[in-house]
């Protein structure tokens, strides 16, 4: 397995990883959904969307609009949709990309007109950890709201 196939087959789990993420947030009783804690579970949900948005972006040179980052009125009907557009523009990428483009380098804006130079593997590969966090900490509130969890490891993905 070269490391494109290797991006493709975690991207896999990571979809389904989020499924289980919406699925789990949905699963959150109806009065508890107006807690603070679930709307920071929201907004930490979106970020991960917006950053597999904003990242394919930086990588393709498409320009913006961007996505906020960090969206406060971002609402929970709206993430499955959002995860739809972003998982299917990843799926689309990854299935091109070559191990010359994941070694590739491309820039990330900062300021003033100016570029963070990146390796394209090295931002997949934060991407992956980056979602795994997250997703970490709404399981996390999901507990405290009293919705039920599932595990989303890649472990039990590859073998359930």
């Amino acid at each position: 397995m070269n490391i494109t196939d290797l991006y493709r087959e975690h991207f896999k789990h990571e979809r389904f990883a989020n499924a289980k993420m919406l699925e789990m947030m949905a699963g959150v009783a109806d009065e508890n959904k107006s807690d603070s804690r679930f709307a920071r579970a929201v907004v930490i949900a979106d970020h991960l969307a917006a950053c597999r948005i904003n990242h394919l972006k930086f990588i393709t040179a498409a320009g913006g609009p961007y996505e906020a980052w960090f969206d406060q009125e971002a609402n929970f009907e709206g993430l499955a949709e959002k995860f739809a557009r972003a998982e299917a523009a990843w799926t689309e990428y990854l299935e091109a990309l070559t191990v010359e483009d994941a070694l590739a380098n491309f820039g990330i804006p900062v300021e003033d007109g100016k570029f963070w130079p990146l390796q394209t593997r090295i931002q997949i590969e934060q991407l992956i950890g980056h979602a795994a966090y997250h997703r970490g900490q709404i399981v996390l509130l999901v507990d405290m709201l009293g919705g039920e969890t599932v595990d989303t490891d890649y472990v039990d993905w590859v073998v359930g």
